[in-house]
């Protein structure tokens, strides 16, 4: 039998570890945003008429697929946030949409390939090796589309040109692998592509995740004000934090406990749209930890969340959901 021996210094640096690792534990929070259209097409709509776009002239082969790719756009621009865009199937949209679908297809391979697997001998009682053969099912979808978004006057506006796969692999030995959905494979990656193409024209809803840290004897606060910020309260997310870097003043804090606080009132900030004090919060958190990575890493991150802002404002989505 094997043993290990840990000497004394040995084990205390493990126990240092493990409180390390213990006390920075975090867990993380998402926050629901709104990311703004590359072309804005609420900018170039005239005063009077509603922000639109329409689906122009498609080629390509398989007509099908075709028709199932302009159907999932269409249904993103009737999906766009606070329905700011409008779908015109007249085809007097303020753009139009034109585009190609250069390649769309579904492959199988199956590999055989031979091995030694051990099995158990019930009547020899031992473990034996024989002859076997892995069977792996490799199947692929790709799509490769193209888009081009055209003014009124027929000027290119801009475009994309989308190029992707799904593969999928089931294996199994001595047996056929279990069947892989094709169609299913080809429906994902036909969305994907819809939802890159949408994109260019359309807001869309995004996810952003951050690391949410204990904030030590403030963590009742604090962990009121997560929940409050996972229901999107976050006027009442602020004010238990501000409660929190009180209780912290008057209890004479950690360093660690100030930095969590801080920084959990910097996300509450700058999710809320309040970039300037989202900032200032910011530099707080770091004058407690101002080594830390996540941290130094924040401020382009609130810079980035306050110019997509502005995009959006343009785009007529002043109050993003």
């Amino acid at each position: 039998m094997l043993k290990f021996l840990i000497k004394p210094k040995m084990f205390a640096y493990f126990l240092f570890l493990s409180f390390i690792l213990l006390t920075s534990a975090c867990q993380s929070i998402q926050f629901k945003v709104i990311r703004p259209a590359k072309i804005n097409v609420v900018g170039m709509t005239p005063e009077g008429k509603d922000p639109s776009i329409s689906i122009g002239k498609w080629e390509g082969h398989a007509p099908n697929a075709i028709d199932s790719l302009i159907s999932k756009i269409s249904q993103l621009i009737l999906n766009s946030p606070k329905n700011i865009i409008k779908l015109d199937q007249s085809g007097r949209g303020i753009v139009k949409l034109d585009g190609h679908l250069h390649q769309f297809q579904y492959e199988e391979k199956l590999n055989r390939e031979n091995q030694k697997c051990t099995r158990y001998n019930e009547k020899s009682k031992k473990h034996e090796q024989y002859n076997c053969t892995l069977y792996t099912l490799v199947g692929t979808a790709r799509i490769k589309a193209s888009i081009r978004v055209l003014d009124q006057s027929k000027q290119v506006l801009g475009g994309d040109t989308v190029n992707e796969y799904i593969k999928v692999q089931n294996s199994a030995y001595d047996e056929q692998p279990a069947a892989i959905d094709g169609n299913l494979l080809l429906d994902q990656v036909e969305s994907i592509a819809a939802e890159k193409f949408a994109k260019i024209v359309v807001p869309y809803r995004d996810t952003v995740h951050k690391e949410w840290f204990s904030c030590g004897d403030a963590s009742k606060q604090c962990d009121l004000a997560l929940k409050a910020l996972q229901s999107e309260n976050f006027s009442q997310a602020k004010d238990l934090l501000f409660e929190a870097i009180k209780m912290l003043e008057e209890k004479n804090g950690s360093d660690s406990d100030f930095a969590a606080t801080w920084w959990a009132l910097a996300l509450s900030q700058e999710f809320s749209g309040d970039f300037s004090n989202a900032k200032a919060s910011l530099q707080e958190a770091l004058k407690y930890k101002p080594t830390e990575e996540v941290f130094l890493q924040e401020m382009s991150s609130i810079k980035r969340e306050e110019e997509n802002a502005k995009k959006l404002a343009k785009q007529g989505l002043q109050d993003a959901e």
